[in-house]
């Protein structure tokens, strides 16, 4: 839903909370601005969009509303490139973890090949990382089993959606 007045109503009864965006470009969209849509908005996938990330950096109302997706230490040491620790806010963290079907010695694999993260010792691995870096916080995980949904693995890069 990418309307502002149909997200409040939306959001408005009790029990409903929080808005899932597709890019850090996107959150920022819902997350902006006086009388924001949402004080929770989480992005579903990494990203390594500098201006959104220097946007988000820079606004710290925002930083407190938007949680980043990162399934590496890459995409922290990225954060930190664009702004340091000691310059920033702090940066709202969730683990992204592949729970896609796979055997033993992965021999079938069913389901995208979403994160990196695909065993609970990569998991625990990554948020201590997480947990350990100055100015993050790690605040949750997320978990997505393809295979259930019947979605495919499509080696291609995902559309960016930009908002203005």
């Amino acid at each position: 839903m990418r309307s502002q007045p149909v997200l409040r109503r939306v959001l408005a009864p009790p029990g409903f909370a929080g808005v899932l965006a597709y890019s850090l470009a996107e959150a920022l969209w819902p997350a902006d601005g006086d009388g924001p849509v949402s004080d929770d908005v989480v992005v579903a996938y990494p990203s390594v969009d500098r201006h959104a990330l220097r946007q988000l950096l820079a606004d710290e109302a925002g930083a407190a509303r938007v949680t980043i997706m990162v399934d590496s230490t890459d995409h922290l040491d990225l954060v930190d490139a664009v702004v340091p620790p000691g310059r920033r806010p702090t940066v709202r963290v969730r683990l992204d973890v592949d729970a896609s079907f796979r055997t033993v010695g992965g021999r079938l694999h069913v389901g995208v090949r979403r994160s990196p993260v695909h065993e609970p010792t990569q998991a625990v691995a990554l948020a201590r990382a997480v947990v350990g870096r100055p100015g993050v916080r790690l605040v949750g995980l997320m978990t997505y089993e393809a295979q259930i949904a019947g979605v495919p693995h499509v080696a291609q890069r995902p559309p960016t959606v930009t908002w203005t």
